[in-house]
């Protein structure tokens, strides 16, 4: 085996795992989006913030901060507890002072609740222009990747490609 299919091995596995990193994360992001949009249908109570805080993202560097919630509802007589702000919401979505500001402790939001598992809530629906973000990133990782794949996969067939240019003289 020669050193250039050696190497093609490796990029082309190397491309393949790239695009299913990408693979993943259009999953994972795409099934938060799909739920968010779901959660609009939800029946909705009152919960009360318990706690609210902002959390820094790493103690060593200034990486971002994010929003972290704790809150009680009720529904059909049984108390829960929640902490989720939106399905898609991550560490670095939201201004953290506005979002901070709104969710104080003692104050009253509103809650939306999965009817079909109550303790499943979520404070905000709908789709966000940012919840894309993730799903953008995916695609970046997949199709370079499925390109870069494809042409490991070329070379180490030892396909190669003559390309003729047929001049024509008017």
């Amino acid at each position: 085996m020669t050193s250039l299919s050696t190497a093609s091995i490796v990029f082309a596995l190397l491309s393949f795992a790239l695009a299913g990193f990408g693979v993943r994360i259009l999953a994972r992001h795409g099934q938060r989006i799909l739920l968010s949009i779901r959660a609009k249908r939800w029946p909705h109570t009152h919960a009360t913030i318990e706690e609210s805080q902002i959390v820094r993202v790493s103690q060593t560097q200034d990486r971002g901060h994010f929003v972290q919630v704790r809150y009680l509802y009720e529904v059909g007589g049984i108390s829960h507890e929640g902490n989720s702000i939106h399905p898609c919401y991550g560490r670095m979505d939201y201004t953290p002072s506005s979002t901070l500001y709104e969710l104080k402790r003692g104050n009253t939001v509103r809650v939306y609740h999965d009817p079909n598992c109550p303790s499943r809530s979520t404070l905000s629906v709908g789709f966000h222009l940012a919840s894309l973000l993730p799903v953008l990133g995916g695609l970046f990782a997949i199709v370079p990747a499925l390109g870069f794949a494809a042409w490991g996969c070329i070379m180490l067939a030892g396909l190669s490609m003559n390309i003729e240019v047929l001049v024509v003289e008017w």
